[in-house]
């Protein structure tokens, strides 16, 4: 499993590629927050998630951004799911049934 502070890297890594004005007059820590902080419109955050899904061999929904508030947040989320790139596990229940009991 990648450390904490790999896994931010490798955040970061794809925010400068998906974004590449979302860093702009900031230096990013795991207090950023994904909405305020960055300049990045709603385009620019469906395009880093997939940037993320690619990078971590995640599935994320949509939904599933809005409740990660800042740059650690996402961290946890993803050091708690994500081995190594291409490594496809989800971050979110696939299937109804295991989504809603």
């Amino acid at each position: 499993m990648a450390s904490s502070s790999e896994v931010f890297q490798r955040i970061v890594k794809v925010l400068n590629a998906e974004c590449p004005t979302a860093l702009m007059g900031i230096e990013p820590d795991r207090e950023t927050a994904l909405q305020g902080d960055l300049q990045v419109d709603s385009a620019d955050l469906i395009a880093f998630m997939a940037g993320l899904e690619d990078e971590f061999g995640v599935r994320l929904e949509h939904q599933d951004l809005g409740r990660l508030e800042t740059l650690g947040d996402l961290v946890d989320r993803l050091s708690a799911t994500a081995d190594t790139p291409q490594t496809h596990r989800p971050v979110v229940p696939e299937t109804a049934s295991e989504q809603y009991g």
